[in-house]
């Protein structure tokens, strides 16, 4: 990927990635080689929005989309958009990408 030469020195350290809650996207299939397969844990309807709050292993993270049906427990597969990630050595806090 286009990230890749900027990752490869970080292989065997800890990063964090960064992205806003509307950067990512859901699906019921697998859009793309690059989407991660999560679990529903909470749903909050609110207007015409919807909030997930997902979780990937030990990780949890939330989406903010329009109108899915989805239920508790159910797996989903999300997809980042490649444009609105940031990532952080976790050790120094400096921005790689």
């Amino acid at each position: 990927s286009e990230y890749r030469e900027l990752l490869e020195k970080f292989i065997n350290s800890e990063v964090i990635l960064g992205i806003r809650p509307e950067h990512i996207s859901i699906s019921k299939i697998k859009q793309s080689e690059d989407s991660i397969e999560a679990k529903v844990s909470l749903i909050e309807p609110i207007s015409h929005r919807i909030i997930f709050h997902l979780s990937i292993g030990k990780h949890s993270i939330t989406v903010n989309t329009h109108l899915i049906e989805d239920n508790v427990g159910q797996k989903i597969w999300i997809t980042f958009n490649k444009n609105k990630i940031h990532i952080f050595n976790k050790k120094t806090e400096n921005v790689i990408i």
